[in-house]
């Protein structure tokens, strides 16, 4: 499953235009910061 998402979210990278590319960065570290403070309020 995890490689189908790589190559799916690398042939999107290929067709994304240079504002897509930053949304899809920022949508990336929106997610993880999201991750880290559910983590940090679980210890």
């Amino acid at each position: 499953m995890k490689q189908y998402q790589q190559v799916s979210v690398h042939s999107g990278i290929m067709d994304a235009s240079p504002h897509r590319l930053v949304q899809m960065l920022m949508e990336g570290a929106l997610e993880k910061i999201a991750l880290a403070k559910g983590n940090m309020a679980n210890n």
